[in-house]
């Protein structure tokens, strides 16, 4: 039995979007009383940065037909199966048809996130519908982004107080830049919309340059 199940099956960009979401829900309940749902892809930074939750490792991406993904599925529904939550926080907002299925795995008595965003898997007969849901924000404070917001809109309702938007912004307690590191730079996404901006990234190059002096 445990406190929260915090649902983020996601690739690193987004799941660094999280980290100031997850720390609240782990600080407030505990490491240990909580665990997080993630793919491989993560893992040595969730391993880093919460050393004390349990991981449950899934692979979310892709048909959810295919041989290999049934048995995903049946694995982590033996895997999750065993376990009991009093909340499911899901902190993924525009998911697939498997990340769907997997979220009927998940034994809770509450369950807390938004209606899917990702518009071009809504209508399918098994989408999951949570028990407290709010719909994916319009507009964000300046400063912040829609995904954060979202992030804030649900851990508003999971942990029953309200929250700024700076406390729920991404930051790292054990990641820590060391003086015979340097500093990598990965400007491409997965496709063009998601690179990050050429102007705004020179800027922040420039800024890392000056603060901490790394290659």
């Amino acid at each position: 039995r445990y406190e929260v199940c915090i649902f983020k099956p996601d690739r690193i960009g987004d799941f660094v979007l999280a980290v100031g979401a997850i720390r609240n829900l782990t600080d407030r309940f505990g490491e240990e009383n909580c665990v997080l749902v993630i793919s491989p892809l993560v893992r040595e930074l969730a391993d880093l940065e919460f050393p004390d939750c349990q991981k449950v490792e899934v692979n979310p991406f892709g048909n959810p037909f295919s041989i290999q993904s049934i048995f995903h599925f049946l694995r982590c529904r033996w895997h999750l199966g065993g376990m009991e939550f009093e909340r499911l926080v899901c902190l993924r907002h525009q998911r697939v048809r498997m990340q769907n299925l997997l979220l009927y795995v998940i034994r809770a008595k509450r369950s807390f996130g938004l209606a899917n965003h990702r518009d071009y898997e809504l209508g399918i007969p098994w989408e999951f519908s949570f028990s407290n849901q709010d719909a994916y924000p319009s507009q964000c404070t300046q400063g912040t982004c829609l995904e954060l917001e979202a992030h804030r809109i649900v851990l508003q309702r999971a942990m029953g107080i309200p929250l700024t938007p700076q406390e729920t912004m991404p930051s790292f307690r054990r990641l820590e830049a060391k003086p015979e590191e340097y500093v990598l730079v990965s400007p491409f996404g997965s496709m063009p919309i998601r690179d990050y901006p050429e102007n705004d990234l020179v800027s922040v190059l420039v800024d890392l340059f000056r603060s901490h002096s790394l290659p």
